[in-house]
Protein backbone atom coordinates (compact mmCIF):
# COMPACT_ATOMS: atom_id res chain seq x y z
CA UNK A 1 0.00 0.00 0.00
CA UNK A 2 1.31 3.47 -0.94
CA UNK A 3 0.78 4.93 2.55
CA UNK A 4 2.98 2.19 4.00
CA UNK A 5 5.75 2.60 1.46
CA UNK A 6 6.02 6.39 0.98
CA UNK A 7 7.91 7.94 3.95
CA UNK A 8 5.89 10.90 5.26
CA UNK A 9 8.75 12.21 7.41
CA UNK A 10 10.71 13.26 4.32
CA UNK A 11 7.96 15.73 3.41
CA UNK A 12 7.32 17.34 6.80
CA UNK A 13 10.78 17.96 8.34
CA UNK A 14 9.38 20.84 10.43
CA UNK A 15 5.82 21.24 11.66
CA UNK A 16 3.93 23.72 13.80
CA UNK A 17 0.52 24.14 15.37
CA UNK A 18 -0.54 20.52 14.90
CA UNK A 19 -3.43 19.32 17.03
CA UNK A 20 -3.60 17.39 19.24
CA UNK A 21 -1.46 17.84 21.34
CA UNK A 22 -1.23 21.52 20.36
CA UNK A 23 -3.99 23.99 19.63
CA UNK A 24 -4.16 25.85 16.33
CA UNK A 25 -2.89 29.00 18.07
CA UNK A 26 0.26 27.37 19.44
CA UNK A 27 3.41 28.44 17.61
CA UNK A 28 5.77 25.73 18.87
CA UNK A 29 7.93 24.26 16.09
CA UNK A 30 8.64 20.53 16.14
CA UNK A 31 11.46 18.98 14.11
CA UNK A 32 14.00 16.17 14.22
CA UNK A 33 16.60 18.27 16.05
CA UNK A 34 14.49 19.95 18.73
CA UNK A 35 11.83 17.32 19.50
CA UNK A 36 12.88 14.20 17.62
CA UNK A 37 10.65 11.67 19.40
CA UNK A 38 7.56 13.89 19.37
CA UNK A 39 8.20 14.90 15.74
CA UNK A 40 8.38 11.28 14.61
CA UNK A 41 5.27 10.35 16.61
CA UNK A 42 3.28 13.20 15.05
CA UNK A 43 4.51 12.55 11.52
CA UNK A 44 3.31 8.94 11.61
CA UNK A 45 0.01 9.67 13.32
CA UNK A 46 -3.32 10.40 11.67
CA UNK A 47 -3.04 14.14 12.29
CA UNK A 48 -3.13 17.33 10.26
CA UNK A 49 0.32 18.91 10.30
CA UNK A 50 1.12 22.52 9.44
CA UNK A 51 4.28 22.96 7.39
CA UNK A 52 6.88 25.57 8.37
CA UNK A 53 8.92 27.45 5.77
CA UNK A 54 11.07 30.40 6.86
CA UNK A 55 9.39 30.41 10.26
CA UNK A 56 5.80 30.76 9.00
CA UNK A 57 2.93 28.41 8.26
CA UNK A 58 2.80 27.97 4.49
CA UNK A 59 0.66 24.91 3.95
CA UNK A 60 -0.38 21.68 5.64
CA UNK A 61 -0.06 17.94 5.32
CA UNK A 62 -3.55 16.47 5.50
CA UNK A 63 -4.49 13.61 7.78
CA UNK A 64 -3.65 10.34 5.98
CA UNK A 65 -7.22 9.14 6.58
CA UNK A 66 -8.52 12.24 4.76
CA UNK A 67 -6.07 11.67 1.91
CA UNK A 68 -7.43 8.14 1.62
CA UNK A 69 -10.95 9.57 1.17
CA UNK A 70 -9.65 11.76 -1.65
CA UNK A 71 -7.97 8.88 -3.41
CA UNK A 72 -11.00 6.64 -3.00
CA UNK A 73 -13.15 9.22 -4.80
CA UNK A 74 -10.44 9.85 -7.40
CA UNK A 75 -10.61 6.19 -8.50
CA UNK A 76 -7.31 6.16 -10.40
CA UNK A 77 -6.42 3.44 -12.90
CA UNK A 78 -3.13 2.34 -14.42
CA UNK A 79 -2.00 4.73 -17.13
CA UNK A 80 -4.24 7.55 -15.94
CA UNK A 81 -2.90 11.12 -16.15
CA UNK A 82 -3.46 13.19 -12.99
CA UNK A 83 -3.26 16.90 -12.19
CA UNK A 84 -2.89 17.85 -8.53
CA UNK A 85 -3.88 21.40 -7.54
CA UNK A 86 -1.87 22.30 -4.44
CA UNK A 87 1.57 20.67 -4.16
CA UNK A 88 1.96 21.61 -0.50
CA UNK A 89 4.51 19.34 1.13
CA UNK A 90 4.66 17.01 -1.89
CA UNK A 91 3.47 14.00 0.09
CA UNK A 92 0.22 13.54 -1.82
CA UNK A 93 2.09 13.87 -5.12
CA UNK A 94 4.43 11.13 -3.91
CA UNK A 95 1.47 8.86 -3.16
CA UNK A 96 0.14 9.45 -6.68
CA UNK A 97 3.57 8.83 -8.23
CA UNK A 98 3.92 5.59 -6.30
CA UNK A 99 0.59 4.38 -7.66
CA UNK A 100 0.74 5.67 -11.25
CA UNK A 101 4.37 6.44 -12.04
CA UNK A 102 5.93 9.90 -12.04
CA UNK A 103 5.37 10.43 -15.77
CA UNK A 104 1.62 10.43 -15.20
CA UNK A 105 1.55 13.04 -12.41
CA UNK A 106 1.58 16.85 -12.64
CA UNK A 107 1.43 18.94 -9.46
CA UNK A 108 1.11 22.74 -9.27
CA UNK A 109 1.06 25.34 -6.50
CA UNK A 110 0.81 29.14 -6.41
CA UNK A 111 3.60 29.22 -3.81
CA UNK A 112 6.98 28.98 -5.55
CA UNK A 113 8.81 28.21 -2.31
CA UNK A 114 6.59 25.21 -1.61
CA UNK A 115 7.17 23.84 -5.12
CA UNK A 116 10.91 24.43 -4.79
CA UNK A 117 11.01 22.58 -1.46
CA UNK A 118 8.85 19.68 -2.65
CA UNK A 119 11.03 18.85 -5.66
CA UNK A 120 14.12 17.58 -3.77
CA UNK A 121 11.96 15.70 -1.27
CA UNK A 122 10.18 13.88 -4.07
CA UNK A 123 13.47 13.17 -5.82
CA UNK A 124 14.94 11.78 -2.59
CA UNK A 125 12.16 9.18 -2.64
CA UNK A 126 12.69 8.39 -6.31
CA UNK A 127 9.75 10.41 -7.71
CA UNK A 128 10.01 12.97 -10.51
CA UNK A 129 6.53 14.33 -11.35
CA UNK A 130 6.08 17.47 -13.41
CA UNK A 131 6.05 20.39 -10.96
CA UNK A 132 5.06 23.95 -11.79
CA UNK A 133 4.28 27.26 -10.13
CA UNK A 134 0.82 28.22 -11.37
CA UNK A 135 -2.55 29.65 -10.36
CA UNK A 136 -4.61 26.59 -9.50
CA UNK A 137 -7.85 28.25 -10.60
CA UNK A 138 -6.52 28.07 -14.18
CA UNK A 139 -5.50 24.41 -13.98
CA UNK A 140 -2.41 23.59 -16.05
CA UNK A 141 -3.06 23.59 -19.79
CA UNK A 142 0.47 22.52 -20.96
CA UNK A 143 -0.11 18.96 -19.74
CA UNK A 144 -3.85 18.68 -20.44
CA UNK A 145 -6.04 16.76 -20.97
CA UNK A 146 -6.21 14.83 -17.70
CA UNK A 147 -8.03 11.70 -16.63
CA UNK A 148 -8.17 12.90 -13.05
CA UNK A 149 -7.90 16.30 -11.31
CA UNK A 150 -7.51 16.48 -7.54
CA UNK A 151 -7.51 19.71 -5.51
CA UNK A 152 -6.05 19.81 -2.00
CA UNK A 153 -7.41 23.31 -1.33
CA UNK A 154 -11.02 24.38 -0.93
CA UNK A 155 -12.88 26.20 -3.72
CA UNK A 156 -16.31 27.90 -3.79
CA UNK A 157 -17.20 26.22 -7.11
CA UNK A 158 -15.53 24.09 -9.78
CA UNK A 159 -13.34 26.30 -12.02
CA UNK A 160 -14.17 26.31 -15.73
CA UNK A 161 -10.55 25.57 -16.65
CA UNK A 162 -10.61 22.26 -14.76
CA UNK A 163 -13.69 21.14 -16.68
CA UNK A 164 -12.10 22.08 -20.01
CA UNK A 165 -8.88 20.22 -19.17
CA UNK A 166 -10.65 17.01 -18.09
CA UNK A 167 -11.27 14.18 -20.54
CA UNK A 168 -14.82 12.82 -20.98
CA UNK A 169 -15.31 10.18 -18.32
CA UNK A 170 -12.68 11.84 -16.15
CA UNK A 171 -13.05 12.65 -12.45
CA UNK A 172 -12.54 15.83 -10.42
CA UNK A 173 -12.18 15.57 -6.63
CA UNK A 174 -12.21 18.79 -4.62
CA UNK A 175 -13.32 20.24 -1.28
CA UNK A 176 -16.16 22.72 -1.67
CA UNK A 177 -15.34 25.65 0.54
CA UNK A 178 -17.62 26.11 3.50
CA UNK A 179 -15.73 28.96 5.14
CA UNK A 180 -12.22 30.21 5.48
CA UNK A 181 -10.79 27.28 7.44
CA UNK A 182 -13.99 25.49 8.36
CA UNK A 183 -16.24 22.78 7.02
CA UNK A 184 -15.81 21.65 3.46
CA UNK A 185 -17.82 19.08 1.54
CA UNK A 186 -15.59 16.69 -0.38
CA UNK A 187 -17.08 15.97 -3.79
CA UNK A 188 -16.16 13.57 -6.58
CA UNK A 189 -17.49 14.54 -10.03
CA UNK A 190 -17.44 12.58 -13.28
CA UNK A 191 -17.47 14.38 -16.65
CA UNK A 192 -20.08 13.38 -19.21
CA UNK A 193 -19.65 13.61 -22.98
CA UNK A 194 -21.70 16.84 -23.13
CA UNK A 195 -19.29 18.58 -20.74
CA UNK A 196 -21.52 18.39 -17.67
CA UNK A 197 -20.37 16.86 -14.39
CA UNK A 198 -22.25 15.23 -11.55
CA UNK A 199 -21.43 13.52 -8.27
CA UNK A 200 -22.24 13.19 -4.59
CA UNK A 201 -20.44 14.54 -1.58
CA UNK A 202 -18.53 12.16 0.62
CA UNK A 203 -20.45 11.43 3.86
CA UNK A 204 -17.50 12.74 5.84
CA UNK A 205 -16.20 16.23 5.24
CA UNK A 206 -12.98 17.90 6.27
CA UNK A 207 -11.39 21.31 6.78
CA UNK A 208 -9.08 22.68 4.11
CA UNK A 209 -7.23 25.91 3.46
CA UNK A 210 -8.89 27.92 0.69
CA UNK A 211 -7.30 28.38 -2.70
CA UNK A 212 -5.03 31.39 -2.45
CA UNK A 213 -5.65 32.99 -5.84
CA UNK A 214 -8.14 33.11 -8.67
CA UNK A 215 -10.58 35.59 -10.24
CA UNK A 216 -13.43 34.36 -8.03
CA UNK A 217 -11.34 34.07 -4.88
CA UNK A 218 -11.19 37.56 -3.30
CA UNK A 219 -8.87 38.04 -0.37
CA UNK A 220 -10.79 37.51 2.87
CA UNK A 221 -11.04 40.25 5.45
CA UNK A 222 -8.43 39.94 8.16
CA UNK A 223 -9.42 37.65 11.02
CA UNK A 224 -8.16 40.22 13.51
CA UNK A 225 -10.49 42.90 12.16
CA UNK A 226 -13.46 40.54 12.18
CA UNK A 227 -12.64 39.38 15.71
CA UNK A 228 -12.63 42.98 16.89
CA UNK A 229 -15.98 43.48 15.17
CA UNK A 230 -17.45 40.37 16.84
CA UNK A 231 -16.44 41.66 20.28
CA UNK A 232 -18.88 44.54 19.97
CA UNK A 233 -21.30 45.35 22.77
CA UNK A 234 -23.21 48.17 21.08
CA UNK A 235 -25.85 46.24 19.18
CA UNK A 236 -29.47 45.18 19.18
CA UNK A 237 -30.19 42.67 21.95
CA UNK A 238 -32.81 39.90 22.00
CA UNK A 239 -33.26 36.43 23.54
CA UNK A 240 -31.77 33.68 21.39
CA UNK A 241 -31.32 29.96 20.99
CA UNK A 242 -27.94 28.37 20.41
CA UNK A 243 -28.17 25.60 17.79
CA UNK A 244 -26.95 22.21 18.96
CA UNK A 245 -24.05 22.21 16.50
CA UNK A 246 -22.67 25.30 18.20
CA UNK A 247 -23.28 23.82 21.65
CA UNK A 248 -21.01 20.90 20.76
CA UNK A 249 -23.85 18.37 21.11
CA UNK A 250 -24.44 17.76 17.39
CA UNK A 251 -22.45 17.11 14.22
CA UNK A 252 -20.76 20.46 13.68
CA UNK A 253 -20.08 19.93 9.97
CA UNK A 254 -23.33 19.26 8.09
CA UNK A 255 -25.44 22.09 9.62
CA UNK A 256 -22.55 24.49 9.04
CA UNK A 257 -22.41 23.39 5.39
CA UNK A 258 -26.18 23.91 5.14
CA UNK A 259 -25.80 27.43 6.47
CA UNK A 260 -23.09 28.15 3.89
CA UNK A 261 -25.48 27.23 1.07
CA UNK A 262 -27.55 30.24 2.09
CA UNK A 263 -24.78 32.64 3.11
CA UNK A 264 -21.63 31.92 1.14
CA UNK A 265 -19.48 34.88 2.13
CA UNK A 266 -16.51 34.50 4.45
CA UNK A 267 -18.02 34.62 7.89
CA UNK A 268 -15.56 34.09 10.71
CA UNK A 269 -16.57 32.24 13.86
CA UNK A 270 -15.21 32.97 17.34
CA UNK A 271 -15.84 31.71 20.87
CA UNK A 272 -15.75 34.69 23.21
CA UNK A 273 -16.31 35.25 26.90
CA UNK A 274 -19.08 37.70 27.76
CA UNK A 275 -18.32 41.36 28.54
CA UNK A 276 -18.98 40.69 32.25
CA UNK A 277 -17.17 37.37 32.47
CA UNK A 278 -19.99 35.16 31.15
CA UNK A 279 -18.97 31.72 29.82
CA UNK A 280 -17.57 31.46 26.31
CA UNK A 281 -20.19 31.54 23.57
CA UNK A 282 -20.24 31.66 19.76
CA UNK A 283 -19.84 34.89 17.83
CA UNK A 284 -19.63 35.64 14.12
CA UNK A 285 -18.61 38.52 11.88
CA UNK A 286 -18.68 39.12 8.13
CA UNK A 287 -16.66 41.37 5.79
CA UNK A 288 -19.70 43.62 5.18
CA UNK A 289 -19.58 44.72 8.83
CA UNK A 290 -22.35 42.46 10.12
CA UNK A 291 -21.73 40.74 13.45
CA UNK A 292 -23.45 38.73 16.16
CA UNK A 293 -22.35 37.82 19.67
CA UNK A 294 -24.13 35.42 22.00
CA UNK A 295 -24.07 36.11 25.75
CA UNK A 296 -24.74 33.06 27.92
CA UNK A 297 -26.79 33.75 31.01
CA UNK A 298 -25.56 32.01 34.17
CA UNK A 299 -28.96 30.69 35.29
CA UNK A 300 -31.73 28.88 33.43
CA UNK A 301 -34.20 31.54 34.57
CA UNK A 302 -32.45 34.07 32.33
CA UNK A 303 -32.45 33.28 28.59
CA UNK A 304 -29.32 33.53 26.51
CA UNK A 305 -29.21 36.72 24.47
CA UNK A 306 -27.56 37.80 21.26
CA UNK A 307 -26.16 41.20 20.36
CA UNK A 308 -26.21 41.99 16.63
CA UNK A 309 -25.09 44.88 14.47
CA UNK A 310 -24.26 45.87 10.93
CA UNK A 311 -26.36 45.66 7.75
CA UNK A 312 -27.54 42.07 8.37
CA UNK A 313 -28.71 40.17 11.43
CA UNK A 314 -26.39 37.18 11.29
CA UNK A 315 -27.92 35.32 14.22
CA UNK A 316 -31.38 35.53 12.65
CA UNK A 317 -29.88 33.74 9.62
CA UNK A 318 -28.24 31.11 11.83
CA UNK A 319 -31.50 30.30 13.65
CA UNK A 320 -33.58 30.27 10.44
CA UNK A 321 -31.07 28.02 8.67
CA UNK A 322 -30.87 25.60 11.58
CA UNK A 323 -34.67 25.37 11.83
CA UNK A 324 -34.89 24.46 8.14
CA UNK A 325 -32.02 21.99 8.56
CA UNK A 326 -34.00 20.20 11.28
CA UNK A 327 -37.20 20.23 9.19
CA UNK A 328 -35.31 18.46 6.40
CA UNK A 329 -34.21 15.68 8.74
CA UNK A 330 -30.75 17.00 9.64
CA UNK A 331 -29.19 16.01 6.29
CA UNK A 332 -25.66 14.69 6.47
CA UNK A 333 -23.11 15.59 3.80
CA UNK A 334 -23.75 12.32 1.94
CA UNK A 335 -27.28 13.51 1.02
CA UNK A 336 -25.90 16.35 -1.12
CA UNK A 337 -24.65 16.28 -4.67
CA UNK A 338 -23.25 18.74 -7.19
CA UNK A 339 -24.40 19.20 -10.78
CA UNK A 340 -22.36 21.25 -13.27
CA UNK A 341 -24.45 21.97 -16.36
CA UNK A 342 -22.95 22.23 -19.88
CA UNK A 343 -23.66 25.98 -19.65
CA UNK A 344 -21.37 26.19 -16.62
CA UNK A 345 -24.08 26.80 -14.00
CA UNK A 346 -23.49 24.80 -10.83
CA UNK A 347 -26.04 23.58 -8.30
CA UNK A 348 -25.81 21.81 -4.97
CA UNK A 349 -28.86 19.53 -4.64
CA UNK A 350 -30.31 17.62 -1.73
CA UNK A 351 -31.04 13.89 -2.13
CA UNK A 352 -31.31 13.84 -5.96
CA UNK A 353 -30.70 15.99 -9.05
CA UNK A 354 -33.68 18.20 -9.78
CA UNK A 355 -34.67 18.28 -6.10
CA UNK A 356 -36.90 21.05 -4.78
CA UNK A 357 -33.97 21.93 -2.56
CA UNK A 358 -31.11 23.16 -4.74
CA UNK A 359 -28.73 26.09 -4.42
CA UNK A 360 -26.76 27.71 -7.20
CA UNK A 361 -23.07 28.27 -6.51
Amino acid sequence: MAFEQVPRHVFVPRIVGCWPPFSSDTEITVDRQSHSDLWLELVYSDRLLFIVNDGSRRSSSSMPSVMARFLELLDVHDGGVVLEIGTGSGYNAAILCHRLGSEHVTSIDIDAELVEAAGPRLAACGYTPTLAVADGWQGYAPRAPYDRIIATCAVPRIPEAWIEQLRPGGVIVAPLRGGRFEAAGLVGLRRRDDGSLTGRLHPRGAAFMPMRKGPEMPMPASRERLRSLAQGTDGEERPCTIPAWLEGTDDGLSPYFFLRLHERDDWEWFWLSGPHGEPRAPAAAAPDGSWARVIRRPRRTFPNVVLQGGPRRLWDLVEESYAQYLRLGSPGLGRYGLEVEPSGRQFIWLDRPGSTYAWEL
